[in-house]
């Protein structure tokens, strides 16, 4: 029997990245499994709706709005003609003022990386490692707030390929994955397979997000295999000696996998998860996107395959992040809203 239908607002604009409508699809789909209607309202998105499709959910087009107060009215309309109580926001910078808006008339749950200063929203879920994103100022004083990497939410399907330290191997040849994003609005993976295509002894595997436009600026070569969106990008990870990310999401993910990687922050906020999780021996950090070059990329990749006892300590690193936080996010909606339908 359907529990409550809950409202997940994610944001779905190339140029701020997918990785929302991502963690909105995977929140979503385990809120289902529990019994909730999930709707997700989104801006006009080819290739979201078409993700959304892929994977049965329901959903409604929002129109554009000039600003986020007009988009919180209609939202409120929506969810008022049609009976709902509770919504997800998940919308970087933009959260904090659809929720300002909504929390008075409805049931609202904010999940935030490194965009909210005040609190309005009933629970706010924050899975970053940098506390200083973590620090909130309570509008709404019963806000519920959870914090830390504890409630980082992923795939459940990664607590199941951690890399062993008997996987970290010397060889002849080794294999790197190059991910950066599910639209790489840089087109740093052109840039990558230029430079690192014509290393002999490296095969590359490259995985492109749903999002990715220059497929045509790509170099063809027998050692690189272009993977397009697969559904589960894990097994693609899993087959790498290392990995070359962003350090936005995928960097979480890689550490709950524990593959020796190399990250490049490509937005400012990424900045400081790529400087922790080197801090902790996870990762080697190659710095902003614009202090990339073609030597740095290349030595930094070509020493690390070599130095065998340096991959083995980052498979061993602190568990930074132990892939939970799904499940613990999932039961903690779920407690709010069987308790607030009590009351």
């Amino acid at each position: 029997m359907k529990k409550n239908t809950i409202i997940i607002r994610s944001l779905t604009e190339r140029r701020l990245g997918y990785g929302h409508l991502f963690r909105a699809i995977t929140l979503g789909n385990e809120l289902e499994k529990l019994g909730y209607k999930v709707i997700h309202l989104i801006n006009k998105n080819t290739k979201a709706v078409h993700q959304l499709k892929s994977k049965n959910f329901s959903y409604f087009i929002i129109p554009k709005f000039s600003n986020k107060k007009t988009e919180s009215v209609y939202i409120s309309n929506f969810m008022k003609k049609k009976g709902i109580d509770f919504i997800i926001i998940d919308m970087r910078e933009f959260g904090e003022s659809l929720s300002k808006n909504l929390w008075k008339k409805f049931k609202v749950i904010l999940i935030d990386d490194a965009w909210v200063k005040k609190v309005y929203a009933d629970i706010i879920v924050n899975g970053t490692i940098i506390k200083k994103y973590h620090n909130y100022k309570k509008v709404n004083k019963n806000s519920q707030i959870f914090t830390g990497p504890n409630y980082w939410i992923t795939k459940k399907e990664f607590l199941k390929f951690k890399r062993r330290v008997s996987d970290i191997k010397k060889r002849k040849k080794y294999t790197i994955v190059i991910s950066l994003g599910g639209s790489d609005f840089n087109n740093l993976s052109s840039r990558l397979l230029k430079w690192l295509g014509a290393i002999s002894n490296l095969q590359i595997i490259i995985i492109l997000g749903p999002f990715f436009k220059h497929t045509s600026q790509l170099i063809k070569s027998k050692n690189i295999t272009v993977i397009n969106s697969p559904k589960a990008i894990w097994k693609e990870f899993i087959k790498g000696d290392l990995v070359i990310s962003n350090a936005g999401s995928t960097l979480y993910d890689l550490s709950i996998l524990k593959i020796p990687t190399i990250c490049i922050s490509v937005v400012p906020h990424q900045i400081p998860y790529a400087n922790e999780f080197s801090s902790r021996g996870f990762s080697i950090n190659l710095g902003y996107k614009s202090k990339l070059t073609r030597k740095k990329i290349i030595n930094s990749v070509l020493t690390l395959l070599e130095d065998h006892n340096k991959r083995t300590m980052m498979c061993k690193a602190v568990n930074i992040v132990d892939g939970k936080g799904l499940f613990r996010t999932v039961n903690l909606i779920d407690r709010f809203i069987t308790s607030s339908k009590a009351k």
